[in-house]
Order: C-alpha cells, then sequence, then structure tokens
C-alpha cells in the first residue's frame, strides 16, 4: 500500500472533522480506493471486524446502488437462507458519503450488484455504459489486535477452492 500522507493535504482531516473516528485508539489507519467500470459490482459481504467500528465510503463520478441484507453471526447468509425481499437498496450519489456503524456495520452485509441499470431519484435510469465510471474510497481503522488470516465475510460453512492452470 502507498503512505496515507500522499492522499490531498485536505481530505483526511475533513473526513476526520466529522468526527465519526473520534473513540480512543479509533483513528483513520486505511483508506481503500476502489474502481467501478461498467456493470461491474462486489459481492455481498460483511466487513471484517478488524477493519473496526466505523466504515466510511465516499463516492465519486458517477452513481450507483448498495444493497444492504441481513447478515447471520456477522456473515452474509447463505444464499438458500436469504429472503429475497428482504433488502434495502441506498442510492450512493457522487460525493454523498455512506456510514457503516452499529447495527449497520455488524448487523448487515452490503454489496453492489453486477447491473446495466442504476435508477435515479427523479426516476430516471442510468445505464452503465463501457463509459461508466465509479470511485469510492472507504475510510476505516483497522484494529491490529483483531486481525486474523480466517475469512469471516463468507456465510457460515462456506468452501472455498483454487483453480489450477494446466502444468507443463
Amino acid at each position: 500500500g502507498r503512505s496515507l500522507n500522499e492522499l490531498p493535504e485536505w481530505l483526511l482531516p475533513r473526513v476526520r472533522s466529522l468526527g465519526l473516528f473520534s473513540q480512543p485508539g479509533q483513528g483513520i489507519n486505511q483508506v481503500l480506493a476502489n474502481e467501478y467500470l461498467e456493470d461491474s459490482g462486489i459481492g455481498s459481504h460483511v466487513e471484517d471486524p478488524a477493519a473496526g467500528p466505523t466504515i466510511v465510503t465516499l463516492s465519486l463520478l458517477q452513481p450507483v446502488q448498495l444493497t444492504l441484507q441481513a447478515a447471520e453471526n456477522g456473515r452474509p447468509r447463505h444464499r438458500d437462507a436469504r429472503d429475497p425481499e428482504d433488502y434495502v437498496k441506498i442510492l450512493l450519489e457522487p460525493l454523498s458519503l455512506l456510514v457503516l456503524e452499529g447495527p449497520s456495520r455488524l448487523n448487515f452485509t452490503h454489496a453492489i450488484r453486477q447491473s446495466k441499470r442504476v435508477p435515479l431519484r427523479d426516476g430516471r435510469v442510468l445505464r452503465r455504459e463501457k463509459n461508466f465510471r465509479r470511485v469510492s474510497l472507504t475510510f476505516r481503522g483497522i484494529v491490529s489486535d483483531r486481525r486474523s488470516a480466517t475469512r469471516s465475510d463468507f456465510p457460515e460453512g462456506y468452501q472455498t477452492y483454487s483453480v489450477r492452470g494446466a502444468s507443463g
């Protein structure tokens, strides 16, 4: 990763001024930059507990919908156990700030679907074409003594596997 000092000098003080990372030992020590092109998304997940109690995401460039669904024991429910009607969609507009803390941080998964359509507030629909680009900056306070090599963002009992290329 790169140093936080490489961010624009006004950015971290502005986010800190919101008072969201004001508890002792809860400073911002990681900023993730994600780029979403065309209809790319991110699967349903709950951030690892090591990511701290507060997660703040600044959306830039183009809007997208975020989906929140109930989690189970801090993990996404297996797709067979999910209620397909029990979710909330949130429009993340350019320059909007999403704050996940408390129940929204711990008891819900969040995802950005791979979708070509983004319903806007005024009733119009934005089509995510080849030139669609959204960038997000996610501010977190990683709690070093809660870090683990074990993934906790998969449903209970989820099996992972790796695919190996042909040798030779």
